[in-house]
Order: structure tokens, then sequence, then C-alpha cells
């Protein structure tokens, strides 16, 4: 039963992803730097999650940060937290938003590859195929894409590879520390560096009106939200089983799209879709109940 409390999970984070890929983009039209308007949603963020920790730092002893992994917890932070972002942004203002797109989600492949490699994840044969699948269906929900072929595809293509191993070590941290903890410093080391590519006066916040401020109180609590369920599922789930459901985000915000802005559904959108639904329905019912959090190497870090 708590499995499938954990799959429920790992569902909602993917809707909550899907839905918040649909506010961003309307959000972002209300910024004037993509950069500026991420660093003040993680910040947003920042804060719900600390509101959250709160009650559980009373009893905190500042002499216990001396046994904490500070190079995991910074790799995270300023990897997966800051970096990554910073180039899919940079990447994105370089190439399509087609391209963009379908290279990020490319990312549960990455995440398979690592944690058969690191975390000896055993995927077996009725998981590989539902993993190619899903990379089909991605492949036929884009369309258009052109595998690296602009300069910006590359920057989106290193953040995506990033997220990868964001993914392994946030696994191998969650076995001792909450997910919440987890998601709170990732985010919260992760805005110093996103603030040095972003200019001063964009960060006068005196300056933004009500309406701009209202899409960052949204956006920065899904994002909350979002890493909370998400880092919770992974911590009980493997890897690969987390980063398969969130592929679900994808058309979830391309369903959004069509109910509310495109108003224009076609049968093969429909078909995708349920290409989707069998790709995740493989790679879930046919996961071992492996659920690994260390490797030897990552925990000499």
């Amino acid at each position: 039963m708590k499995k499938y409390k954990y799959l429920a999970l790992a569902v909602l984070a993917a809707v909550i992803s899907g839905l918040a890929n649909f506010v961003n983009k309307l959000a972002l039209n209300n910024f004037a730097d993509p950069v500026q308007y991420t660093f003040l949603k993680n910040l947003v963020a920042v804060i719900c999650l600390f509101a959250l920790i709160y009650p559980s730092l009373k009893n905190f002893k500042l002499g216990t940060t001396k046994n904490l992994p500070w190079i995991k917890f910074l790799l995270i932070g300023l990897g997966g937290g800051g970096l990554a972002f910073i180039w899919y942004f940079k990447g994105l203002a370089q190439t399509s938003a087609i391209n963009a797109s379908f290279i990020h989600k490319t990312l549960f492949v990455w995440i398979a590859c690592l944690a058969v490699f690191w975390l000896k994840e055993k995927i077996n044969w009725q998981q590989y195929a539902g993993l190619a699948i899903l990379f089909g269906g991605n492949y036929l929900l884009f369309g258009q894409f052109t595998w690296l072929n602009q300069p910006g595809d590359y920057l989106v293509f290193l953040a995506t590879l990033i997220w990868a191993v964001e993914f392994i070590l946030a696994k191998n941290l969650l076995a001792n520390y909450s997910p919440l903890m987890v998601g709170f410093s990732r985010l919260l080391i992760g805005l110093p560096l996103i603030a040095l590519f972003v200019s001063p006066k964009n960060l006068l916040i005196w300056q933004f009106n009500l309406n701009q401020w209202l899409w960052l109180g949204l956006t920065g609590v899904l994002l909350a939200l979002f890493i909370s369920t998400w880092y919770l599922a992974l911590k009980n789930l493997s890897v690969t089983t987390v980063s398969t459901i969130l592929v679900v985000a994808s058309p979830i915000t391309t369903i959004l799209q069509t109910i509310f802005v495109t108003h224009n559904f076609v049968i093969k959108q429909g078909i995708i879709y349920g290409i989707f639904i069998i790709g995740v329905f493989l790679v879930v019912k046919y996961r071992s109940n492996y659920n690994n959090n260390y490797d030897p190497i990552l925990n000499k870090i």
C-alpha cells in the first residue's frame, strides 16, 4: 500500500509540473528577463519551503553541520538549482522551443542510464520497451525536432545532463535527509549563482506591479509543491520509476495549452497521449522493488 502512496505522489508531482510549465509560459510574458523571473520565482519557493521545515529546526544544533555531506549539497544546489537553470534559459534563447522541449524531455533516458551505472538499478526488457515507447512518443509530440542543430541545443543538453546527475545525487542524499531539507537546500544554494546573471536593476522588487507579484506567488508555490512531492516520491521509489512518471507532465502541459490557448485538439494528440500512457505503464508495472540509495563512489563524496 505504501508503494502505491508514493506512486500517487510521483503522479501528483507530474501533474504539478505539467501545470507549472503551462503557468510559467504565461508568467514569463510579464517579465523582461527570464533569468530574473527564475531567480524571483525560486526565491518565493525557498520562502515556502523554509516555512515548512522551520518547525524541525527548533532542535537543530549548529555543531551538527560539521557532519553534513556539503559537497553533495553544493553539487545539487549549484548544479541542479543554479547552473542548469542558467544554461537552460540561455540555450532556450538560442534555439527553437521545440528543440529545447524535446531535449529536456529526454531527461528520463539519461537518468535511467546513470541509475543502472551508479545505483545498480535493475531494468528489465519490459521497462526498456517502455522507455523506448516514451522516447518515440516525445519525438511524435514535438514533430519538427532537429537533433543538436543549433548552438543553444548544446546548452539545453548540458542542463539536462546536470539535472540527470542531480537526480542520482538527490537519491543518495535522501537516504539520510528529509525531502524538504534536500529540496530547500537545492534552491537556496542555487539562488546566489542565478543572481550573478541578473542585472541589478532587474532586482528592484518595488518596481513590480501587483500582477507580477501574483504570478511570482503562484509559480513559486507550484515550484515548492513540486519539489516537496517529487523528492518525497524519490526517497521511496527508484529514480527510473519517478523520472518516467514525470514524463507525463509534457502531455498535461500540451492539454492545458489546447484547452485554454489554441482550442485546437487533433486526433494525433490523443494517439500520442495513449503512447505515453503505455510507456509509463510498462516502466511502472514491471518495476522491481530494488530501491537503492547507495553507491560506493557517491558515498565517498
